[in-house]
């Protein structure tokens, strides 16, 4: 945690990550912070074999997951706790939260049979960016494309998809560039 978020501070919390798995390769979602759209950051997310994906500027619900965290965190947990005066209070109230929403809010859910996910139910949207590849995938790519039979052409089928939209499909919301050329251009 920093004062201010830098392209050295995210990438600091990047190698925290990869220190304790050095193999990963995530896809890592990002809004549009001058951090993340950093050449810096850009270049280490690709020295590590990671693809970044940022949402479209203006379109917040994109990165609805942690927007919702952050949300909760705002309006449920601040609220039960006295205001942090120093950035090592803060740091402590957000290590609580942390704790608090992924295990015992979560058990709490779990003994309750409730499904815990990070959207509400009934409102898909706020998982927008990978619902919006969905829709895509099935209304784009499967009606072009014969129904697989077996789960190795289903692979086959969605790596293709996946090929297609990242690299060659252009979007006007992205000034005719395809995924790709988009977030190049922005790193």
């Amino acid at each position: 945690m920093s004062d201010t978020e830098t392209s050295s501070a995210v990438i600091e919390t990047f190698n925290r990550a990869f220190t304790v798995e050095p193999d990963a390769q995530p896809m890592i979602h990002t809004d549009r912070g001058s951090a993340y759209c950093s050449s810096m950051f850009n270049d280490y997310l690709a020295s590590k074999n990671c693809i970044h994906s940022m949402s479209h500027p203006g379109h917040p619900w994109e990165n609805s997951p942690i927007e919702r965290w952050w949300n909760d965190f705002k309006l449920i947990w601040i609220n039960k706790h006295p205001r942090p005066k120093t950035l090592a209070e803060l740091e402590q109230l957000v290590k609580g939260a942390i704790e608090y929403f992924n295990t015992k809010r979560a058990d709490y859910l779990a003994s309750k049979n409730c499904i815990h996910s990070m959207s509400h139910p009934g409102h898909p949207w706020e998982n927008s960016p990978i619902e919006r590849w969905w829709n895509d995938f099935k209304l784009i790519w499967i009606n072009k494309h014969p129904r697989p039979k077996t789960l190795a052409e289903l692979e086959q089928l969605v790596k293709g998809a996946i090929e297609y939209f990242n690299t060659k499909r252009a979007y006007t919301s992205k000034n005719g560039l395809t995924a790709e050329q988009f977030r190049n251009q922005a790193a």
